[in-house]
């Protein structure tokens, strides 16, 4: 079924509904399109023809290369998009675009202005006027970031600069194109020349009158008298011809303002109308205490503002899946019975039932005749509207954070009333806003549940409470949960253990406020946090500002962890200057190998933690960062075969400090090119689902005394 919007973001939208009514009136006249026609056209493309209602509707790219496709194949011919420019101030069309250019005097005063009357039509150029005379301009069309315009466009906008002069009575119009980024240049360049309009016809054309018709009757008649009659009442004859031509013109120059003047007073009622609304629903709906009140508040808000004859407004029951009334305003009788006991089964396959359907898709339906689309509905739809006897209806989503939770329905059975497409923009409005309302209420009523049920679970949670002080990370209550007591115990496992710490941080401790100190860290332990996860690690401990990581399934990962960790430190440092605090460097040692794993203490309190050589090998390690420089990462030669990724260098055997064995000993440098170090799957949830934002990392020199953060050409963050 054709829907009337798009999920766009309104940057992706650079072509104003206005060319595609234009296209829309050319079809009609030119070719002589049906309004069934016009509608399958819309539809081909996944829109509703009521898209055309409302001037504040812009477009993008996709929705413009599918229309001139279809157009185009539809009419067989390939020139239709540079007929359609030209035919743009036509007589027929001029009240579409006759607004951007009505208020100029003549072509040389609008071609300097070109620009910001443009961006009225089209935000996917900029056109600027390079020089201006009287019978002659040229305009450079620049390509904006972002939009890449296709050939057909540029012929649309030859037609329509050529026949801006005959819009103001120039003679002779021709337009050339020096440039054009279709053929390699930077932008597109027009030249367009014209003839000066006649500044006096009506006088030249009546002295030729009269003089031609005295001289010529007192040849015939030889008759001066009559001769000279006769000539001025040809002049009078003329003259009386061309004023008629004169007023035509300018009926229909002030048709076209009165025109522009009525869209002006719709956008503005609209704005006034959305405004009123969502101040009443703010005021009437932060008051109420039920979902219940929010929806039949809202209901009558919106009938009585909007003066629809009926709102209806359905929410999701989870607990059976089904769309439930929650208020029916403007229904009476039985059809009013009818509608509170309506239910609808949420079935995502259900692309016929139009309150599924817009659940489903997250988007509005808008039916102007549901004539027309009755047999593309289900049964049960055609039941009902045929019960209401509905000729025009309009359904909008309620979405909250991103997932629909309901359906908002309106209709009008006053024909004088007709349903518009600003209709939909403002209930869309509406049921966003119902969208951010209802959440809080149902908390607010779930709080005050949860309250009453506080004092039966008092004696419960002190019990808890003593259980779950011995446990000091957060991941072990949900273990104990899942895994019982055997969580509890103590084993050997082989893991990859990971080191962090501050460069220098003791110091800086020393000499600033603890606030301070604590912010910062704050700071530097939440982007860290979120990295590790991102890669299946787990900060064990936190000793001031050095952090304890293992990862229980040994892998890249650890080693794409430590990369990300350095790259992070980039927004720490941003972090931290928004705040006016210096910037930090860290130091990053991993290394893999057995551990001793799981809660250790006394029976007053356990510590999850993990101990063993390996945990202390890792510690060295980032100490030793210290003698190559900040933001360095060092690991030792059992990750090596999971560094295959990166370039790394040997740093040879080193002798840490408390360790008779020496340690060979990698500096991790840059990714190789075109190589994904993303997160890999780690077995478990605490992994991101989509691809990390540091899937594509950045360099780190390896000079230490040049450490910045250089990420390769193509990277997006």
């Amino acid at each position: 079924m054709a829907e009337s919007h798009s999920q766009l973001t309104y940057a992706d939208k650079f072509y104003n509904v206005k060319i595609l009514k234009v296209y829309v009136s050319y079809l009609k006249e030119k070719c002589r399109w049906t309004d069934d026609k016009l509608e399958h056209l819309f539809e081909l493309c996944g829109y509703d023809i009521t898209f055309l209602d409302s001037e504040d509707n812009w477009f993008d790219q996709e929705l413009a290369d599918s229309f001139i496709e279809k157009v185009q194949k539809m009419t067989g011919d390939s020139r239709v998009a540079y007929k359609v420019g030209s035919y743009a101030f036509s007589a027929y069309a001029r009240g579409i675009f006759g607004r951007l250019i009505q208020g100029f005097a003549n072509p040389q005063i609008f071609f300097k202005n070109v620009g910001k009357n443009y961006m009225a039509y089209s935000r996917g150029a900029l056109l600027t006027a390079v020089s201006v005379s009287s019978t002659t301009a040229v305009l450079r069309s620049t390509a904006v970031e972002g939009c890449e315009e296709k050939p057909y466009q540029c012929l649309n906008r030859k037609g329509m600069l050529e026949a801006v002069p005959p819009f103001f009575g120039c003679k002779k119009s021709e337009i050339v194109e020096n440039k054009c980024i279709h053929r390699g240049d930077k932008y597109c360049e027009y030249l367009i020349v014209w003839e000066s309009e006649n500044l006096f016809p009506s006088f030249v054309t009546t002295i030729a009158a009269s003089g031609s018709s005295f001289v010529g009757m007192l040849l015939t008649t030889q008759n001066l008298l009559l001769s000279a009659a006769i000539g001025v009442g040809a002049g009078v004859l003329t003259s009386y011809v061309l004023l008629r031509q004169t007023a035509k013109g300018l009926r229909e120059l002030i048709g076209e303002k009165d025109n522009a003047l009525q869209e002006s007073f719709r956008i503005f009622n609209r704005r006034y109308e959305e405004s009123v609304l969502k101040q009443n629903v703010i005021l009437n709906t932060f008051q109420a205490h039920s979902v219940d009140e929010i929806c039949f508040k809202t209901a009558n808000i919106v009938k009585t503002v909007m003066k629809f004859d009926r709102v209806l407004i359905m929410l999701k029951d989870s607990e059976c899946n089904v769309l439930k009334t929650n208020a029916a305003v403007g229904f009476e009788g039985n059809l009013k019975e009818v509608v509170e006991m309506a239910e609808f089964t949420i079935d995502p396959t259900n692309t016929t039932g139009f309150f599924i359907n817009v659940y489903n898709t997250g988007k509005p339906l808008f039916l102007r005749d549901v004539q027309k689309k009755m047999e593309k509905l289900s049964s049960r739809s055609q039941q009902l509207l045929k019960l209401l006897g509905t000729k025009a209806f309009i359904v909008v989503p309620i979405v909250a954070s991103g997932k629909s939770v309901g359906v908002m329905a309106i209709e009008n059975l006053d024909e004088s009333r007709p349903l518009i497409n600003d209709d939909v923009d403002i209930l869309l409005e509406i049921a966003n806003l119902m969208g951010l309302v209802i959440p809080n209420v149902k908390n607010f009523i779930a709080i005050k549940k949860s309250e009453r049920l506080a004092k039966s679970l008092e004696e419960q949670e002190r019990q808890l409470r003593k259980v779950f002080q011995k446990f000091i990370p957060g991941e072990a209550v949900s273990r104990l949960q899942h895994f019982g007591s055997e969580f509890l115990n103590v084993e050997k496992r082989t893991l990859d253990v990971m080191f962090v710490d501050i460069v220098g941080f003791t110091s800086f401790s020393e000499k600033d406020a603890p606030e301070e100190v604590a912010d910062i860290l704050d700071i530097y332990i939440d982007e860290v946090q979120n990295t590790v996860k991102n890669y299946g690690g787990r900060i064990n401990k936190i000793i001031g500002d050095g952090l304890l990581i293992y990862f229980e399934n040994i892998g890249p990962n650890s080693i794409r962890a430590g990369y990300a960790i350095m790259k992070v430190c980039e927004i720490i440092n941003r972090r931290l200057a928004a705040k006016g605090y210096p910037p930090i460097s860290i130091g990053v040692g991993a290394h893999r190998g057995d551990c001793t794993i799981g809660y250790i203490g006394t029976k007053e309190r356990l510590d999850y933690t993990l101990i063993g050589d390996t945990v202390n090998v890792a510690s060295r390690l980032e100490g030793y960062t210290r003698k190559i420089g900040p933001n360095t990462f060092c690991f030792s030669s059992s990750l090596i075969d999971d560094a295959k990724d990166f370039e790394h260098v040997s740093k040879g055997k080193v002798a840490l400090k408390g360790r008779s064995k020496s340690v060979e000993v990698f500096q991790l440098l840059n990714p190789l090119k075109d190589v994904k170090v993303g997160p890999l799957s780690t077995g478990f949830n605490t992994a991101a689902e989509e691809p990390s934002r540091f899937e594509y990392a950045g360099k780190i020199n390896p000079n230490f005394q040049d450490s910045e953060l250089h990420p390769p050409s193509g990277w997006v963050n």
